[in-house]
């Protein structure tokens, strides 16, 4: 919220509930390592690695991880009381009830570049 990705009328718990703050999260950890695109790849998917599975191909990983979103979005549908069988895609209707929540600042561009 201080940082200007959502605006200062949204609450903590409401942006927590999101699953927004586990994605910037995910991205600020990985950007604060440094060491550029490769690095960076390199870490998200040890950490994919980790998650889902030692011995899976890159595009097994990407699907375990796709998946695995899919659940939690879900899940928070179905938390905030909406028939997730009801709503034909799940990341469209996320995506619209969380599109008041989250805003990419103007100096994040500037931040990545850094990087």
């Amino acid at each position: 919220i201080n940082l200007g990705f959502s605006p200062p009328d949204v609450s903590l718990e409401r942006l927590q509930n999101s699953g927004i703050t586990e994605g910037l999260s995910f991205a600020f950890r990985q950007l604060s390592q440094g060491g550029g695109p490769s690095k960076m790849r390199e870490r998200v998917k040890a950490e994919f690695q980790e998650r889902y599975g030692e011995n899976l191909s890159d595009e097994e990983l990407r699907l375990a991880a796709r998946e695995d979103m899919m659940q939690r979005m879900e899940a928070q549908l179905e938390a905030e009381g909406v028939d997730v069988k009801g709503v034909t895609n799940v990341m469209e209707e996320m995506s619209r009830r969380n599109r008041e929540l989250f805003a990419l600042p103007p100096y994040v561009l500037y931040v990545a570049r850094a990087f």
